[in-house]
């Protein structure tokens, strides 16, 4: 290990512990409800750690199953989480899995949101249009009057539909 990697660890801490993997065709999948991942992701904030969590619908599982390099890429996201009901139910039937639920993006981001807030940890909120964040902005502090929203930034990339 260099010097480097010795000082960034002292300064990070020790790396969350995130749920184990599970490969359904190919894109490997954490095994994890809402609270399995609360912890972690908030852990790596505290830590300024950077982080990737993804959401995978069945539609993502198919184009990812099919595209090496596109799985190359997502199996080094820290999270990759079951957000379609019928991933869920091919990983608790194929890999042997007890999921009880999907892990829908925005149920996740709310409860994320309340717990950052009552752990005084700022959120950042990146994408979509700016209508929208600023919307999902006022949001947010209304219902969780507490919470430090760090700033907004709007994607510029936006992919179109097929």
């Amino acid at each position: 290990m260099s010097a480097v990697a010795i000082h960034d660890a002292e300064i990070l801490g020790e790396t969350p512990e995130w749920p184990e993997k599970r490969e359904l065709l190919g894109v490997r999948f954490s095994v994890a409800g809402y609270d399995d991942l609360i912890d972690p992701i908030l852990e790596a904030a505290e830590q300024r750690r950077p982080t990737i969590v993804d959401h995978m619908p069945t539609a993502g599982l198919v184009e990812f199953g099919r595209d090496d390099a596109l799985r190359k890429v997502i199996d080094a996201f820290d999270v990759v989480a079951a957000d379609g009901q019928p991933v869920r139910w091919a990983l608790n039937r194929l890999c042997g899995t007890e999921l009880e639920d999907r892990v829908y993006g925005p149920e996740l981001m709310l409860r994320l949101c309340e717990q950052a807030a009552d752990r005084g940890i700022s959120v950042y909120l990146y994408g979509s249009r700016p209508t929208v964040l600023e919307k999902l902005h006022a949001n947010l502090l209304e219902r969780f009057p507490k919470l430090d929203i760090a700033g907004v930034n709007p994607s510029t990339e936006r992919r179109r539909p097929r």
